[in-house]
C-alpha cells in the first residue's frame, strides 16, 4: 500500500465555537501519511480528537492537499520519530531509513515496523520526519549504505555478439553471465 503525504487543514464547526461570545477561527493543520485522502481525513479526525475535545460531528476538514516530492532522483537519509501501540503499552521510537522521497521513507518504516515489531499500520503514529545529512546518521543499517566506496556486483549480464554475422537465434551452449576481469 503506497503511502502519500497529505496536508490536512480543519477547524471546529462555527456552532461549537461560541464560548462566552467569542468566535474561535483557529485552523489546525497536520501532515498526515496515508494511502488516499479518505484515510488521511480519518487519521486527521483521530488526531484532532486527541488534541481537542472534539469529534467528527463537531469539526470539519477545510482542505486536503497531497504534497509531491520535488526531487526523487537522488537517495536521501531520513530520520523518523514515531509512536506505536505494542502489546504492553506505548513505545516511542526513532528510526533511520534511506529513500528517494518522504512518502517512500514512511512506507519503508511501516514495512520495517510490521516485520520487526509486528506493529499494524493503525497502531503506528508518525510524529516527525526529517531529512538528515550523512554525517549525522547513527544507525548501522543506514551507515553501511552511506560509504562512497560501496559497490554492488552486476549479475546476469549477457555478453552480446560483437558483429551481426556472429548473432544466431539459437546457441548450442548456455550464456556466460559472470563478469571475469
Amino acid at each position: 500500500m503506497p503511502f502519500k503525504q497529505y496536508v490536512v487543514v480543519g477547524r471546529r464547526l462555527p456552532e461549537q465555537q461560541l464560548v462566552k461570545g467569542a468566535v474561535d477561527d483557529t485552523l489546525y493543520k497536520m501532515v498526515i501519511y496515508a494511502p488516499d485522502p479518505v484515510k488521511a481525513k480519518s487519521k486527521y479526525y483521530y488526531f484532532l480528537s486527541q488534541l481537542l475535545k472534539t469529534k467528527r460531528s463537531t469539526a470539519e476538514v477545510v482542505a486536503i492537499t497531497e504534497v509531491k516530492e520535488r526531487d526523487t532522483t537522488r537517495v536521501k537519509n531520513y530520520t523518523i520519530w514515531l509512536r506505536y501501540r505494542s502489546r504492553t503499552g506505548q513505545v516511542n521510537m526513532l528510526k533511520e531509513t534511506r529513500a528517494t522521497s518522504v512518502a517512500g521513507a514512511v512506507e519503508n518504516i511501516y514495512q520495517e515496523m510490521a516485520g520487526r515489531h509486528r506493529a499494524r499500520a493503525e497502531s503506528i503514529q508518525i510524529l516527525r520526519v526529517q531529512e538528515t545529512p550523512s554525517s549525522q546518521c547513527k544507525r548501522p543499517a543506514t551507515l553501511q549504505l552511506i560509504d562512497p566506496q560501496l559497490r554492488f556486483p552486476l549479475p546476469r549480464q549477457r555478453q552480446r555478439a560483437s558483429k551481426q554475422s556472429l548473432r544466431t537465434t539459437f546457441k548450442a551452449k548456455l550464456p556466460v553471465t559472470t563478469i571475469t576481469k
